[in-house]
Order: C-alpha cells, then sequence, then structure tokens
C-alpha cells in the first residue's frame, strides 16, 4: 500500500500508526484508506474499458450492454486500454461459450 499513497498520507500513517496497540478507530482508518484506493483503482479500470471500447462514459447502457462492459473490465485486469474492442469481444464470448459448456444452467 505504501508505494500507492501519497508521500504525506504515507508519513501520517507511519507516525500514527507506529505503536504495537491499534484502537477501533484506527482500524478504521485503515479501512476507510484502502475502499478509497481500491475505489480509485476500480473506477480507473472502468474507464480504461469504456475507452477502448469507445463507450462515453456519460452514456446510458442497457443492462446487457453494462454487463459486458462489466465483464470486459473484469476480464482484461489493468491493461484495458491495451486492447482493442473486437479483442474484448472475443474475450467476451469466448468466456461465454466456456461458461455455456461448464455450467450451462448458470447463463
Amino acid at each position: 500500500m505504501g508505494d500507492r499513497l501519497p508521500a504525506r498520507l504515507r508519513d501520517l500513517f507511519e507516525e500514527t500508526f507506529s505503536s504495537d496497540n491499534f484502537g477501533l478507530s484506527d482500524l478504521a482508518v485503515i479501512a476507510a484508506t484502502i475502499e478509497a484506493l481500491i475505489h480509485a483503482e476500480a473506477t480507473a479500470r472502468l474507464r480504461a474499458t469504456y475507452e477502448s471500447l469507445g463507450k462515453d462514459v456519460r452514456a446510458v447502457m442497457t443492462k446487457q450492454e453494462a454487463a459486458d462492459t462489466i465483464y470486459s473490465c473484469m476480464t482484461t485486469g489493468f491493461n484495458a486500454s491495451q486492447f482493442s474492442p473486437s479483442q474484448l469481444e472475443s474475450t467476451r464470448r469466448a468466456a461465454v461459450e466456456a461458461q455455456e459448456t461448464v455450467a450451462p444452467d448458470l447463463t
């Protein structure tokens, strides 16, 4: 987590949590910080996926388009911007085929 935190915040963490005793409020601060980092990372991944699929982040989607976009985001990891829309679509189709083969009653 240290390399993802701004230096000022990292210093504050080190100063605040340098002892071996943690209270509920101390753990709440850590949990909130981790939650904020995860949210920022997920937002960046989803924006990269939107961009690689040529979608407008302000546009309204159908449920299926939203599901496909989220699926593309989750299956391409952090590098969604490195994939073309056709590559993302191929990945989605392959995953759907695999799911239909392995667990047809879940599709």
